[in-house]
């Protein structure tokens, strides 16, 4: 997955939509039964749907959001580096900008 998709596939498993039940009738007397209560779930599943999708957009850029707070800065990012040099260097170990690229992506 892509850090992009993450956040929709977060919110996505959230999301219920609601089944509608269909329209029942009355085989003996002819009339429509509990029509009145099916065009209320089919309203309320509407509504359900409308505000999970809100809901949904909504985390996507609060995530995104997030992202930008949490990302270092490149001084933090630089001092990050040279400090796991230091570290490095302590236990003898040497490591190219790749590999410290990579423990600091990790």
């Amino acid at each position: 997955k892509t850090p992009n998709s993450l956040p929709m596939s977060l919110a996505l498993r959230f999301v219920r939509i609601p089944v509608v039940a269909g329209v029942r009738f009355s085989s003996s007397a002819g009339h429509v039964k509990d029509l009145g209560g099916t065009f209320k779930e089919r309203e309320s599943a509407a509504e359900n749907i409308y505000f999970n999708k809100e809901e949904a957009h909504k985390l996507e850029l609060l995530v995104k959001k997030m992202r930008r707070q949490v990302e270092p800065t490149v001084d933090e990012r630089g001092a990050d580096k040279q400090a796991l040099q230091s570290i490095l260097a302590q236990h003898k170990i040497s490591a190219n900008d790749a590999a410290i690229n990579d423990i600091m992506k990790w």
